[in-house]
């Protein structure tokens, strides 16, 4: 970066030059700080090198006179002639020496008329011009033997026109079309990838003389919408290779075989050597890698067409979609389609698996059986004349409404129904577990667990029957998430039992004195709680002749309370008696409690009272001995007075 040149001359009014004058340079629009100073020599001339690059004012000062010269000052002449003229760029760091070449005469630079701004062209280096350009003499570009490169781009990235001086080569790059008769016609050559060079004719592309030959050492491909091959005598096509007809036209039949020569003609696709069952290489192919793939016959016959495997024992027949991974309906990867018949899968093999449907692709693969319009219960229906039906899975999951035996249900949206007709009244689900076991196989089979089953035939009513190898048979469990602390006819709890009665259509309460809940002992009803809220039980009546039952009563109270009183019966004695369970007394938390037998319980209540009652009646008897023998007392002593 050069250094910024000051320098001037000092004279007073007399044109003396001031030697001695202090010259001193200062940032912009700065009196304190100077930058860089000096003082005129003999001759008035002053002069300063600064090599830091910015904007500066001058001072000069001479005893009591004060000058300065101002960056900021602009000046007007009508002619200014310099030998060096300087134009600082605006970031202050380098500077234009603008320097005119030798001439030998005067000569004149005129500026053209421009409308806004512009940049002058200049030689010895690279230029862009924006603006439209007219030349109106002859362009050269380099000397013979010397060329020189010339782009020509176009509006698309990457996309232009190069004459490439050192190859000797006109190049288009990328897919630049070179076009002929007219801009953007259909006459052109281009090359619409590395390696592939297309020529094009907007309709015709005529190609003459006695021979033609075009080489091709990969592979000769004829593209069309139609093709026309006119031959007066036979036409062959012979290759040591692959030999490959193709269509791109777009539409049906692109590609037409057709044999139109009489009745007894056949076209025949024929491999005579080929022996490879190979997926993709068979000894014949017929491969869609896009669309479909149809085979059709108009013949209104059986059999109009007709795929036939006859190899022998062992051959097979596969549909095989290699690829495709639709499971849409009427998009699947492979479909059978019938538009106005039925589709028939008929096996003639006597054995296992004589129709197998079979999905192995992975852990989500389903099979899916699909009515897609029909709306009658059978519109999808698994026919086993003989046989049963078998679902076997890990899972089965089954809709919105299951039925069996049956086809509606009014009163159900989601769920299973199962209906026995006429007077049937085994079992309707049956829950059975392999491990077990309990042979009462009088009743069901010995590995059965749980059954439902009707009451009494035409009666209905349902019958929930366990069945067990223990002690144990039915567990009923109700598991809430709150308590219900009411002791009240709006209580409730984690198991309820609700008892109804019709009401015309409908359901209401039972009459007076219905009974709601029995329990029975085999046939034999021994519980009954009624709709009055009482409980009944069949009961064999103990009588405590040998207890003093009075002191039973007491003695249980004290046992349950843990009371340290002198009890007359202890625990062993309530056991025996048949009042508490045996073994069963004993603490939660602070609290004694024991199995209580509350029917005995009522029994020694009743005995105790009959034995205070037989004691209150002796003691009546005695007392009125004892009021007789008073009043003859009394009698004899007024006698004696």
């Amino acid at each position: 970066m050069a250094d910024q040149e000051f320098a001037g001359f000092l004279y007073n009014n007399a044109g003396t030059a001031i030697s001695g004058a202090t010259v001193h340079l200062y940032s912009r629009n700065d009196t304190a700080t100077s930058v860089a100073n000096t003082t005129t020599n003999s001759s008035g001339y002053w002069t300063i090198s600064h090599g830091t690059q910015g904007q500066f004012d001058v001072e000069i000062t001479s005893g009591t006179s004060v000058r300065r010269i101002k960056y900021d000052t602009s000046v007007q002449y009508t002619a200014l002639e310099v030998a060096d003229f300087r134009i600082r760029n605006p970031g202050n760091t380098y500077k234009y020496d603008i320097v005119p070449a030798a001439i030998s005469a005067d000569r004149q630079l005129n500026l053209p008329a421009i409308t806004g701004t512009d940049t002058l062209a200049v030689l010895g280096l690279a230029q862009t011009f924006s603006a439209n350009q007219t030349f109106t003499g002859t362009i050269t570009v380099g000397v013979d033997d010397t060329g020189k490169d010339v782009k020509f781009f176009g509006a698309t990235s990457g996309q232009y026109l190069l004459w490439d001086e050192s190859a000797d080569e006109l190049v288009l790059t990328g897919d630049t079309k070179l076009s002929f008769h007219d801009a953007a016609g259909g006459e052109n050559i281009i090359a619409s990838a590395d390696g592939h060079l297309e020529v094009n004719a907007g309709t015709t592309l005529d190609i003459t003389a006695p021979t033609v030959d075009l080489n091709s050492s990969t592979e000769f491909n004829i593209d069309t919408a139609i093709y026309d091959l006119n031959a007066t005598g036979a036409v062959t096509i012979d290759a040591a290779g692959l030999t490959t007809i193709t269509g791109t036209n777009n539409a049906v039949g692109a590609i037409y075989l057709r044999a139109n020569g009489g009745t007894s003609e056949t076209l025949k696709i024929h491999s005579d050597q080929g022996t490879s069952v190979t997926e993709g290489a068979e000894s014949v192919t017929i491969l869609s890698d896009a669309g479909g793939v149809g085979i059709r016959s108009t013949a209104n016959l059986a059999n109009a067409i007709n795929l036939t495997v006859d190899g022998g024992t062992t051959s097979s027949m596969t549909l095989f979609n290699d690829q495709g991974t639709g499971a849409t309906e009427g998009s699947a990867s492979i479909q059978l389609l019938s538009d106005v018949g039925g589709i028939n899968l008929k096996s003639g093999l006597n054995a296992a698996n004589a129709i197998l449907l079979t999905a192995d692709g992975g852990t989500s693969e389903t099979i899916v059986l699909h009515a897609d319009q029909g709306s009658g219960a059978d519109s999808i229906k698994l026919l086993s004349d003989a046989g049963g039906i078998t679902l076997e899975a890990s899972s089965v999951i089954l809709g919105d409404l299951v039925f069996i035996n049956d086809t509606a249900n009014g009163s159900m949206t989601y769920g299973l129904t199962i209906t026995h007709s006429g007077s049937e009244s085994n079992e309707y689900l049956t829950l059975k577990g392999t491990d077990v076991a309990h042979g009462i196989t009088g009743q069901t089979e010995t590995d059965t667990v749980m059954r439902v089953k009707r009451v009494g035939g035409a009666d209905g009513g349902v019958t929930f029957d366990g069945f067990g190898k223990s002690s144990y048979a039915i567990r009923l469990r109700g598991m809430a998430t709150a308590d219900n602390t009411a002791k009240s006819t709006s209580a409730s709890a984690p198991i309820e039992l609700f008892g109804y009665k019709k009401e015309g259509s409908d359901i209401g309460d039972p009459g007076t004195n219905a009974n709601l809940v029995t329990i029975r002992k085999g046939g034999d009803v021994r519980f009954i709680f009624d709709a009055e809220g009482s409980a009944h039980a069949d009961v064999e009546w103990v009588a405590y002749d040998s207890y003093d039952d009075v002191a039973l009563m007491k003695d249980f109270q004290a046992i349950l309370t843990d009371s340290k009183c002198e009890a007359r019966y202890q625990l062993e004695a309530m056991e025996d008696a048949g009042i508490v369970g045996q073994d069963s007394l004993h603490w939660e938390g602070d609290k004694l409690r024991a199995m209580v037998n509350f029917s005995r319980l009522a029994m020694i209540h009743h005995g105790a009272i009959g034995q205070v009652s037989d004691r209150l009646q002796a003691y009546e008897i005695e007392l009125q001995a004892l009021r007789q023998a008073n009043d003859e007392l009394r009698t004899l002593m007024a006698g004696r007075d």
